[in-house]
């Protein structure tokens, strides 16, 4: 984790989120790494990071 003060971690595999949301993982993958380029999360393994101030983030 290079740039959270504050963070949630959410420990979920792209499988597990892409069979919740009826898509693939592929689609999962792809969405999850251009929040990560954004800076809105952080990616681990089989973790996912997800900002405090997430909500401010996206509101902007």
């Amino acid at each position: 984790m290079a740039f959270f003060s504050f963070f949630y971690a959410v420990k979920l595999l792209n499988q597990e989120i892409a069979n919740e949301l009826g898509t693939a993982r592929e689609v999962i993958s792809r969405l999850l790494k251009q929040l990560e380029n954004k800076k809105w999360i952080e990616l681990g393994r089989n973790v996912i990071y997800i900002r405090d101030d997430f909500e401010e983030l996206i509101a902007k």
